[in-house]
């Protein structure tokens, strides 16, 4: 039995209940994130299912893939510009350009991502990626 006098065996159980915490969050972003939408129509784990064979760009996945990638640009960059473009038409102050200015420049780094293959767009990622391909030249 556990006293309350007994800080290691206290200290050890809140080290137990904080592992156990840490793993259910775990578990619970996983679910979370499969579930994340990544487009107005597609989800993660629709993403991640798909299975591109690099050597068949014909292939019905691959055709889901550029429907996805369609999906994402449409719903996540050119339909929110075209509504701060519509909203701003109406203001006499026209307010919006800024904003606009910046959903075409994510879109063209997030097409770029797309083309370079890459699957997280960090700093980091880059400067590993740009190393990368100085070692190969």
């Amino acid at each position: 039995m556990l006293t309350k006098a007994d800080p290691a065996q206290r200290l050890l159980r809140v080290g137990v209940q904080y592992r156990d915490f840490l793993k259910a969050k775990r578990t619970s972003e996983t679910t979370k994130s499969r579930s994340l939408q990544i487009s107005p129509k597609y989800t993660v784990a629709f993403w991640r299912g798909l299975e591109l064979d690099p050597d068949n760009p014909k292939q019905e996945e691959w055709l889901k893939a550029v429907d996805v990638l369609r999906d994402r640009i449409q719903g996540r960059f050119i339909k929110p510009a075209q509504t701060l473009i519509d909203v701003d038409k109406s203001n006499h102050q026209q307010t919006y350009g800024f904003a606009i200015l910046a959903l075409d420049c994510l879109v063209l780094e997030t097409i770029q991502g797309f083309r370079e293959g890459m699957t997280n767009h960090t700093r980091l990622q880059r400067d590993n990626q740009d190393e990368t391909k100085r070692r190969s030249r």
